[in-house]
């Protein structure tokens, strides 16, 4: 990858549906490709236009705990506001965010990371369901989700 690059490949080319070389990896699992690629300018924001996914939510969709630590320690790098475009991106389809999609799989270690580093619990997707809600059968996401959101909104009364 790193030839390619040498050579002239676009970090942030994308094809016809927006996917970038980020994204691939990202979907193909390739952890040591996203490295090089972040470390070479990669937008780690980047959105599909087929339906707004950026790298994060691949990542969690797919379950690859490493690549999404590996997006989290890139993406802490930017300023307050990138990040949090960064944690709470939305999908054009659905509104979905990361924590949404880690909360419908029952990825509870995937929840506790997203939320550690900034995901907005109570955040709703275009059918206005919180991640607590699309979480269902998901116990122990859902006991989660619940005792923070109770915190948050005892804490802003």
């Amino acid at each position: 990858v790193e030839d390619y690059i040498k050579k002239g490949a676009v970090v942030n080319a994308k094809d016809k549906d927006g996917w970038t070389p980020l994204h691939y990896a990202v979907q193909n699992g390739y952890n040591e490709v996203v490295g090089v690629l972040l470390n070479k300018g990669a937008d780690v924001n980047a959105k599909t236009t087929d339906k707004g996914n950026t790298p994060l939510h691949i990542a969690v969709s797919k379950g690859n705990d490493g690549i999404i630590k590996i997006l989290l320690q890139h993406a802490s790098k930017l300023n307050s506001i990138k990040f949090n475009d960064f944690i709470n991106a939305q999908t054009t389809i659905k509104g979905t965010t990361a924590l949404h999609l880690a909360a419908e799989k029952g990825n509870l270690h995937v929840v506790k990371l997203l939320l550690e580093n900034g995901a907005i619990v109570n955040i709703k997707n275009s059918v206005e369901d919180t991640p607590l809600q699309v979480a269902e059968s998901q116990y122990e996401v859902k006991k989660l989700l619940n005792i923070i959101e109770k915190t948050i909104s005892s804490c802003s009364r």
